[in-house]
């Protein structure tokens, strides 16, 4: 992610282009986002591992136009992972005994969720468990593009925590969280 900012501007567009060129450089048969992102539901913990089954924009808002809260203009409403391909990811970060696993809508856009726009953003994504800045942009450039997709982030920090809760880790563990369990995806394809 830290490099998304210093070496190729904006993160949603980074994710973009990154994930173009990898798709039409290396034709893969599976895009997977990994990484950190922000707990959003109420009740998801630091650490656990987000499974992406649909994925939508936070902040885009065509509302007015007739379209469902995070979707732009001429888009699917959801993007939505292939059945297929999320069950396996999720049994990969399952296969982790030490790790919460939650599979479900991951939201993501061009702001940091800051607590004044965690509840907002609740309110208009009542199942969303999570926000971060690229994995929406990933996921509709490989449907764009004809390739699967799946995510696999683990919470690093939470968009407005409620009394009592963990805040946030560091990344670099949460960074290993996700990493353990894409590399049990990525063996469960191989063999």
């Amino acid at each position: 992610n830290r490099c998304a900012w210093r070496c190729s501007g904006w993160p949603p567009q980074a994710a973009t282009a990154a994930a173009t060129w990898g798709v039409l450089a290396l034709s893969p048969a599976l895009v997977v986002a990994a990484g950190s992102c922000g707990g959003l539901a109420a009740d998801v913990e630091v650490g656990t591992v987000i499974v992406g089954e649909t994925f939508a924009w936070s902040i885009a808002d065509a509302t007015a136009f007739g379209y469902a809260p995070g979707q732009l203009p001429g888009g699917p409403e959801r993007i939505v992972a292939e059945t297929s391909w999320a069950d396996r990811a999720e049994r990969a970060a399952r296969a982790d005994q030490t790790a919460a696993v939650r599979r479900g809508l991951m939201l993501a856009g061009d702001a940091f969720v800051t607590a004044p726009l965690a509840d907002p953003m609740r309110e208009r994504f009542p199942g969303a468990l999570s926000a971060d800045m690229e994995t929406t942009a990933t996921a509709r450039t490989a449907e764009a593009l004809g390739v699967p997709f799946v995510a696999l982030r683990a919470v690093s920090d939470l968009c407005g925590p409620a009394a009592g809760q963990q805040f946030h880790l560091e990344i670099d563990v949460v960074a290993e969280t996700s990493a353990r369990a894409v590399e049990r995806l990525a063996a469960d394809l191989a063999g």
